[in-house]
C-alpha cells in the first residue's frame, strides 16, 4: 500500500511546493506593491490599525480571500470541463495569485496577531514542518531534474563528449581523401 501512495504523496510535495514558491514570490511584491502606496499617511495608518486588530479579527480577515477565492476557482474548474481550457486555467491561476498575494500581505501585516493565537501558531508550526518533509521528498526528483537540465544545456552548448566525437568524426569524414 505504501507503494501505491508514494507517488501521490510526491505530487502533494510538488503541488505544496509550487504554493509555497509562489508564496515567497509574491510576498515581496505585495510589499513593494503596498511601498509603492504615495500616501504616507495611509500606510502609516495601515501600520496602526493592524496593530490594532484583536488576533481573532485578524485570523479571520487572514482566512477571507482564501475563502472569497474558492467560488472562483470552482467556476474555473467548471470551464475547464465544459472545454474553455485556457480560460479556466487563467481564471484559476489569477485567482489563486490574487488570494496568495493578499494572504502574504494580511500575513506581514497581523504577523504578531497571528502568532499569539494557539491553534494558529500551530498550524503554522506544521506548515513549516510539512514544507521541509516536501522538500526532502522531493530533494532526489530535483537532483535528477537539474542533472538533465545540465545535460540538455551540454548538448545544445555542443559541450558533451559525444556532441565533440560526432563533431570530430564529421569533420573527419568531410577532409580531402589524400592518396598515398
Amino acid at each position: 500500500m505504501r507503494r501505491l501512495l508514494h507517488p501521490l504523496w510526491i505530487v502533494l510535495a510538488v503541488l505544496f511546493l509550487v504554493e509555497a514558491w509562489f508564496w515567497e514570490r509574491l510576498r515581496p511584491l505585495v510589499a513593494a506593491l503596498v511601498a509603492r502606496i504615495p500616501w504616507q499617511r495611509l500606510r502609516a495608518w495601515l501600520v496602526v490599525a493592524a496593530a490594532r486588530v484583536p488576533g481573532w479579527l485578524a485570523a479571520i480577515l487572514f482566512l477571507v480571500p482564501f475563502i472569497g477565492v474558492e467560488p472562483l476557482k470552482a467556476y474555473a474548474l467548471i470551464l475547464v470541463a465544459e472545454g474553455y481550457f485556457t480560460e479556466g486555467a487563467l481564471l484559476f491561476a489569477v485567482a489563486q495569485v490574487v488570494a496568495l498575494g493578499l494572504c502574504a500581505l494580511l500575513f506581514d501585516l497581523f504577523r504578531q496577531q497571528l502568532m499569539a493565537i494557539g491553534w494558529f501558531a500551530r498550524a503554522h508550526g506544521w506548515c513549516v514542518a510539512l514544507h521541509h518533509k516536501a522538500l526532502a521528498l522531493v530533494a532526489p526528483a530535483r537532483l535528477r531534474v537539474r542533472l538533465a537540465l545540465r545535460r540538455i544545456r551540454r548538448l545544445a552548448a555542443g559541450r558533451s563528449r559525444l556532441t565533440q566525437r560526432i563533431v570530430t568524426l564529421r569533420r573527419w569524414a568531410r577532409r580531402p581523401f589524400r592518396a598515398a
